[in-house]
C-alpha cells in the first residue's frame, strides 16, 4: 500500500492549524485550504476580491512548486466566497492567472460567516 507523506514548505504561508500544507499520496498532490495570507509576511491580508484571491492562488501555486509540481497540474478547485456576489470579480480578475487549458475544475460555494 502507498503511503501519505505529509509536505509543508516555508516559502508559502503557515496557516497555523494542525495540518499539513499539502498531502502527497501516489504522484498526487492534495493541498489545504488557502486564504489571503502574504507569503513573505505571513500575515492575513485584507482588500478587494481579487487582491485575495491572487495572495490565495500566489500560496498554491509555491507549494504545487515546490513540492515539484505546477498550477498546469491541479484537476480541481473548491472556492469558498464569503459574498456569492464577488463571484465575477474573483473569476475574471482574481483566479484565473496561472491556469491555462485545460481548465481544472472549480466549485464555487457562500460560506458563510461564523462567529
Amino acid at each position: 500500500m502507498a503511503e501519505k507523506v505529509s509536505f509543508q514548505t516555508d516559502k508559502a504561508a503557515e496557516l497555523g492549524g494542525p495540518y499539513s500544507q499539502a498531502i502527497i499520496y501516489k504522484d498526487m498532490i492534495y493541498l489545504s485550504g488557502q486564504g489571503a495570507v502574504d507569503p513573505s509576511t505571513n500575515q492575513l491580508t485584507t482588500g478587494t476580491i481579487e487582491k485575495e484571491a491572487r495572495l490565495a492562488l500566489e500560496n498554491i501555486k509555491i507549494i504545487m512548486e515546490s513540492a515539484g509540481s505546477s498550477l498546469d497540474n491541479i484537476l480541481q478547485v473548491n472556492v469558498y466566497l464569503t459574498d456569492i456576489r464577488e463571484y465575477a470579480r474573483y473569476s475574471i480578475k482574481g483566479f484565473p492567472i496561472g491556469f491555462l487549458y485545460p481548465f481544472s475544475r472549480r466549485s464555487h460555494t457562500q460560506a458563510a460567516c461564523v462567529d
